[in-house]
């Protein structure tokens, strides 16, 4: 990735592994790029490379990183080599060291790639969860027959929402507050050792009737509709059954409708009557 802030393509696709560089003490080095797409990092500074013309020379950069991190994901897969390709991913992300903020950062991604733990981990087999709507507070599963101890981990990309630990049990209910609705929730199955399951996501469905709008005054030459409603909804203006426009509120609630020329509702008056006057 370049030196930029800034999401880069194609490193952040959301099928792509996004690597950044680290240095021999672990740490950024001033050209490797950061942000929330980066997924993983690994040493790229002064690396020895080959070069045109049979030489040998050391070499910076992200594109010294990466190869690191394929080399890995190669190891694993050749020592298990029935893992699919998410499972491999996740075995990267869950053997990194971490480094920096604790847990996945804009400079490190989950952390610093380590080949050794990489291989001596194992993926554990993943829960069957049954997904919620947003007037749910429980959600259920169930345990894989191979898993006896640990902990089921319940948790969205900003919060953990619960943990429940595992003895034997071969299903789970964990009490959680109430989502909103696009929510993407993930669970994951962890024992003793430290061994993960992937991740097992889903979104919140939408069972809530919206509040109602809250609408600015509109008066008779009004051509947009402005308010705000819940966020990301859909609100349609009309008059009896007449739609007049329709405008999608943003992430904040914030909508405003234009209104179409010739459906705009305008105000009539009732005609003067000439004053007869008596003479």
């Amino acid at each position: 990735m370049g030196k930029n802030v800034q999401r880069v393509y194609p490193a952040a696709f959301s099928h792509v592994i996004s690597v950044a560089a680290t240095n021999s003490s672990d740490k950024r080095p001033s050209y490797s790029n950061y942000h929330s797409s980066v997924d993983i990092a690994a040493p790229g500074d002064d690396i020895l490379s080959t070069l045109p013309n049979d030489k040998y020379g050391w070499m910076s950069g992200t594109s010294m990183a990466t190869p690191m991190v394929a080399g890995v994901a190669a190891l694993i897969w050749s020592h298990e080599p029935k893992l699919n390709k998410t499972e491999v991913e996740y075995r990267l992300y869950d053997s990194a060291v971490d480094l920096g903020t604790k847990g996945k950062d804009i400079y490190y991604g989950n952390g610093r790639v380590n080949a050794k733990k990489a291989l001596e981990m194992k993926t554990l087999t993943k829960p069957a969860v049954t997904a919620i709507s947003d007037k749910d507070t429980k959600i259920n599963g169930k345990i894989p027959a191979d898993f006896k101890t640990g902990t089921v981990s319940i948790y969205t990309d900003k919060k953990q929402l619960a943990t429940v630990k595992i003895n034997g049990e071969k299903t789970f209910t964990a009490i959680i507050a109430k989502q909103t609705a696009g929510t993407t929730i993930s669970t994951r199955l962890i024992d003793k050792a430290g061994n993960k399951s992937i991740p097992v996501s889903f979104k919140v469905a939408d069972k809530t009737a919206p509040a109602r709008p809250s609408v600015n005054a509109v008066g008779d030459n009004t051509v947009k509709v402005t308010g705000k409603a819940e966020a990301s909804s859909s609100v349609t203006v009309k008059t009896g059954s007449t739609v007049l426009g329709k405008a999608n509120s943003n992430s904040a609630g914030n909508f405003t409708v234009t209104m179409s020329k010739n459906k705009r509702p305008v105000k009539s008056y009732p005609l003067q009557q000439p004053i007869k006057r008596a003479i």
